[in-house]
């Protein structure tokens, strides 16, 4: 049976731009503090390429670390939520759920899901 726990670990801020939505993540991960991460929309040749591609990568400096697709909870909640390259997790993978903060649009908070089998 798996156990599922969570922690609010980040934030992530989304601004629109003339070229697309943009965003920074940062996560306060022990033993590593604060990491930044950029976040973008895919391109129209990753739309094109893909089934079903992010609403936006997950980039540190020009490295593409994984992604982050919108979802919808059960109770009509929309949010984020992906996985993305990091070590120190289970399987060098961090898997996330962003929820939209109350108090400023274009705002996140960052939920750090951890899974066990």
């Amino acid at each position: 049976m798996a156990k599922n726990d969570s922690q609010t670990i980040g934030t992530i801020e989304i601004q629109e731009t003339k070229t697309g939505k943009r965003g920074d993540m940062t996560l306060f991960i022990p033993p590593y503090g604060a990491l930044k991460f950029s976040l973008s929309e895919p391109t129209e040749e990753d739309k094109e390429k893909m089934e079903n591609p992010p609403a936006f990568w997950v980039w540190n400096g020009r490295n593409r670390y994984g992604g982050l697709w919108n979802n919808t909870s059960d109770s009509g909640a929309e949010y984020l939520s992906g996985n993305f390259f990091c070590l120190g997790f289970p399987g060098n993978k961090a898997y996330v759920a962003a929820f939209a903060a109350k108090d400023k649009q274009g705002r996140f908070r960052v939920v750090l899901n951890f899974r066990e089998e």
